[in-house]
């Protein structure tokens, strides 16, 4: 096998097994979930999980993307600079009010 193919093997076997591994703790974790909460703590653990997740992904995806196609088209290091420090002191925004709102 050529190294390329060698790569693309080895990156795919990492992949399924983070990905079989998320499933497999995803249902460890919900069964020890509903064993150990009553029913109405679960329900207000999937209320709070619910928001953190909505929260996350339109985080992720409003700064990550436009970020990326900024940083592909910037050429000026002084401008990556700033847009990082930037994006630094969002993130840090944004885990300080999850953290305590």
């Amino acid at each position: 096998m050529s190294k390329k193919s060698n790569y693309w093997l080895k990156n795919a076997a990492i992949t399924i097994f983070q990905n079989s591994s998320s499933l497999v703790l995803g249902f460890l974790n919900f069964y020890m979930l509903i064993r150990l909460l009553s029913p109405d703590d679960y329900g207000t653990w999937i209320i709070f999980i619910s928001i953190i997740t909505v929260v996350e992904l339109s985080k992720n995806g409003l700064t990550q993307e436009a970020t990326i196609k900024y940083l592909s088209g910037a050429n000026f290091n002084d401008k990556k600079r700033s847009l990082l420090l930037r994006l630094l002191s969002m993130y840090a925004w944004l885990a300080f009010l999850q953290f305590y709102f």
